[in-house]
């Protein structure tokens, strides 16, 4: 069987097996970003585990109790230690998604908001279970996921990475704009309002 070029990502296949990886030309091989890579990550994952500590800490001080919403951002922490698993970094943005949806759900209490909630709850359970289901099925045999030398057929990652990431942002987009109108129908000033709308707003960082 003669050898194929994947061109998405410059791989020499034969029979199923990796056979050499095509560089584009002028490459350094010994070039890599994983220093950079790791240290952003650390930063990222330090700044989030001093806002989960801080959340518990003001749920203690303020003797509010710990609600659902607070274990599901925990659990999203937990996962995330595990992010470089593709499994667990879907599973912990998805329970950050969970996180503020509980969340809502302990200010607005209004009918049209609940359904609204499920159906957005519904739309990131669907979309969890579409990735998680790609992922373990994203090469057959599984294990060439992890051994480059093992007879595979792997799917192509540009196109995952785009059908995975479009939705994760439109929902974020939803969930950060599921507030905004019953905010708007508050009876305060209009700064307030705003300033509100601001707050939820980040949400989008």
């Amino acid at each position: 069987m003669a050898a194929a070029i994947n061109p998405d990502n410059g791989i020499v296949e034969q029979g199923g097996g990796i056979l050499a990886i095509i560089t584009p030309p002028g490459s350094d091989l010994n070039d890599t970003q994983v220093p950079r890579i790791l240290t952003t990550s650390g930063i990222l994952i330090a700044l989030s585990s001093v806002a989960v500590i801080l959340r518990f800490i003001a749920r203690y001080l303020s003797r509010a109790g710990i609600w659902w919403d607070d274990w599901a951002m925990l659990l999203a922490l937990l996962m995330l230690f595990s992010y470089v698993y593709e499994t667990m970094y879907t599973l912990s943005i998805a329970a950050t998604k969970y996180s503020i949806l509980l969340f809502y759900s302990r200010i607005f209490t209004e009918r049209k908001f609940r359904i609204a909630l499920r159906v957005s709850t519904t739309l990131v359970t669907l979309w969890l279970l579409a990735i998680e289901i790609v992922v373990l099925a994203e090469c057959v045999p599984i294990s060439g996921l992890w051994n480059l030398g093992t007879p595979s057929r792997c799917i192509s990652l540009v196109p995952f990475f785009i059908g995975s990431g479009v939705p994760n942002v439109l929902l974020n987009v939803i969930i950060v704009c599921l507030p905004l109108p019953m905010i708007w129908t508050l009876e305060i000033e209009k700064k307030h309002r705003y300033a509100l709308c601001a707050v939820f707003g980040l949400g989008t960082l």
